[in-house]
């Protein structure tokens, strides 16, 4: 059993003696929530990373003047986001191997406190065996400490490094280019995703689960949140990337048999509200000065509905797609977007698994394993489907139908080879020129 840190430890009993937390909370963070935690930093292909060096000192050094360690170095600054800032390392070991790491530099929350719930609760699903979270590789905790500058305790954890960055960065590239998804990848970032929240739930892909695993609710889905990694050797996703979940730094467990973990967590701040599940945006229950009902509380449902909306953006990519907006757009068919809803491009199979996805009440959501099943049966027989087509001119363009330019030199491909670019372009816009087509005949012949 994982001793509880000090700090936390405090912060759960000052909660409790302010009457803050009833006598169930508090004995559930104090003698429970850790008993499943790993602090044991992780291996890479069996060797140690050796990044204790670089986690506990790391954070308290302005990027430009980071010296090496162990034979890791600073490669460059990824980015900063709302609770902390991101930098690539790497170390070249003598055998030609390259190792790399993302050392995250995270604020401390202000309930977990020293106790780092991000990386241990990442660390949990790793240890499950779930491939769709990002794999967390250690961590450390760096107190305040004003002489080095560091004001406030942080917390740095090493994490993989997503080579293809995240979803986010995908979708500005796409839209900026007036592509639109292809809907069998779209799939396959649903039924990841989902893969992600079955461990989440019940720490393994179907039910039953692991027996008394202690639920884990993300709280904070979106594209910024969704890493592209290499492809993995699983024929049934052959050709698209690795799809992950990562940043857990509002993750929550609901306490396996404890109602008032869940009212204790439902009453905390989630995620941006985009994405926000509408029971957890309502706060009638509080003004009525009633108890939550069950399904008003956090719970994996609210991420279903961030999954949803996650969804339903890259669906909605089709409002902008190059018959629309792009250069070789004709005026007839720029006018009949005015009114068209060009969604429908999407089969009526996604477009009402996501409106379910993202019901209003959590009550009608579909399960997660259920969600996961029907996800996963739906790409594999899109995939079998592919282009369908019977003309020789459309049938050339079944390699490019489902092609997803997720890296840099597919990318570069798209600007620099006008042969490819022109053959891409027509396979992943012509389900919008089709549609437009059939709705100009019919608006023709009524």
């Amino acid at each position: 059993m994982s001793s509880v840190p000090p700090a936390f430890r405090e912060e759960v009993q000052q909660r409790w003696r302010n009457d803050r937390i009833d006598d169930s909370v508090a004995r559930y963070y104090l003698q429970t929530f850790t008993c499943a935690d790993s602090h044991a930093f992780g291996e890479h292909s069996g060797r140690p990373l050796g990044l204790e060096e670089i986690l506990k000192e790391d954070g308290a050094t302005p990027f430009n003047q980071i010296t090496r360690w162990q034979g890791w170095g600073p490669l460059k600054y990824v980015g900063e986001g709302t609770y902390g800032s991101i930098t690539l390392w790497e170390n070249r070991l003598a055998d030609g191997t390259v190792m790399r790491a993302a050392i995250k530099d995270a604020a401390c929350s202000s309930f977990f406190r020293d106790y780092c719930a991000e990386a241990s609760l990442t660390k949990r699903l790793n240890l499950a065996g779930c491939k769709n979270v990002v794999q967390v590789l250690g961590w450390a905790f760096l107190p305040a400490d004003v002489h080095k500058l560091q004001d406030e305790p942080k917390h740095s954890i090493a994490y993989e490094f997503a080579e293809y960055s995240d979803l986010a960065q995908l979708y500005k590239w796409y839209k900026q280019e007036g592509l639109i998804f292809p809907e069998p990848f779209i799939w396959h970032v649903l039924c990841s995703i989902a893969n992600a929240l079955c461990y989440c739930r019940h720490g393994h892909a179907q039910t039953p689960g692991i027996p008394g695993w202690d639920s884990i609710v993300h709280g904070d889905i979106k594209c910024d949140n969704i890493l592209i990694t290499e492809p993995d050797q699983d024929p049934q996703h052959e050709g698209y990337p690795l799809i992950k979940l990562a940043d857990f730094g509002l993750a929550y467990t609901l306490g396996a048999s404890v109602t008032s973990v869940q009212h204790f967590v439902t009453s905390q701040a989630f995620g941006i509200s985009r994405y926000i599940a509408p029971e957890i945006k309502d706060r009638t229950p509080e003004r009525e000065g009633r108890r939550r009902r069950p399904h008003e509380l956090y719970g994996v449902h609210s991420d279903i509905y961030a999954l949803g909306m996650v969804c339903k953006a890259m669906v909605h990519l089709a409002d902008f797609g190059q018959p629309s907006t792009g250069p070789n757009a004709t005026g007839p068919l720029t006018e009949l977007t005015k009114s068209m809803d060009l969604t429908r491009v999407y089969s009526p199979e996604l477009r009402n698994l996501l409106d379910w996805c993202a019901a209003p009440d959590p009550r009608d959501r579909p399960h997660i394993v259920s969600l996961f099943n029907e996800a996963i049966a739906t790409m594999h027989r899109m995939l079998e489907v592919g282009f369908e087509s019977s003309k020789d001119a459309e049938r050339r363009l079944r390699p490019y139908h489902s092609l997803v330019l997720f890296t840099e030199h597919g990318q570069q491909r798209w600007h620099s080879d006008p042969a490819f670019r022109r053959m891409y372009l027509f396979a992943n816009c012509f389900p919008l020129h089709r549609l437009m087509k059939e709705e100009e005949a019919r608006r023709n012949s009524a």
